[in-house]
């Protein structure tokens, strides 16, 4: 039967590796949205976000494109946020309390309703009123992997990232389309490994 009453009882399981994943990336765009705002300044806006289990994206205001060696500056710098470890602060304060001790930036997703806000606070690298689950520490991230960024409109760039294990098979893959790339060029170019 698939009828439910008010008062039913249920029985629910929770997937938690699937959960823990995406707590990793959700954590994640956090730790990378510090490193952008630390590498390219004060005015980098979050524009969107979007978690999924292989990755996760998120888009923010900056008036250029990203170049190849910013990404790799902004992979580094978040994953040596990452090596620190830093406890994941998560609070419940009253608007008015909220606004007076982290300001506007507060609602980089936007404004939550009512007058209780849940504010994610992440020492030195990170805060804004979030309701989404997360991890206790930034170091049960492990890495972040770059996937790509790019110019998506006038003013908006995205980054697309893998976090934990998920960074592990990205980086299997591009090993292995490299590999393939080898092999098929050596019969054309002495390559020298």
């Amino acid at each position: 039967d698939s009828h439910l009453d008010v008062g039913d009882k249920v029985f629910g399981e929770i997937d938690w590796d699937h959960r823990y994943t995406l707590m990793r990336h959700h954590t994640g765009t956090h730790v990378v949205n510090g490193a952008l705002r630390k590498l390219l300044g004060e005015h980098i806006w979050q524009a969107g976000s979007q978690l999924a289990l292989e990755d996760a994206r998120f888009d923010f205001a900056h008036y250029t494109s990203i170049s190849d060696d910013q990404k790799k500056k902004i992979e580094a710098f978040a994953n040596d946020f990452v090596k620190k470890k830093v406890d994941v602060k998560k609070l419940v304060l009253d608007r008015n309390t909220a606004e007076k001790t982290y300001g506007f930036r507060l609602y980089q997703g936007g404004v939550p309703p009512g007058n209780c806000i849940r504010v994610l606070d992440i020492p030195g690298v990170d805060f804004e009123a979030c309701g989404g689950t997360h991890l206790n520490n930034i170091g049960e991230i492990e890495k972040i992997r770059i996937i790509k960024i790019e110019r998506i409109q006038d003013g908006i760039n995205r980054v697309i990232f893998a976090a934990g294990k998920m960074a592990d098979i990205y980086q299997k893959e591009e090993k292995g389309v490299y590999q393939n790339l080898v092999d098929i060029l050596k019969p054309f170019y002495e390559i020298k490994e």
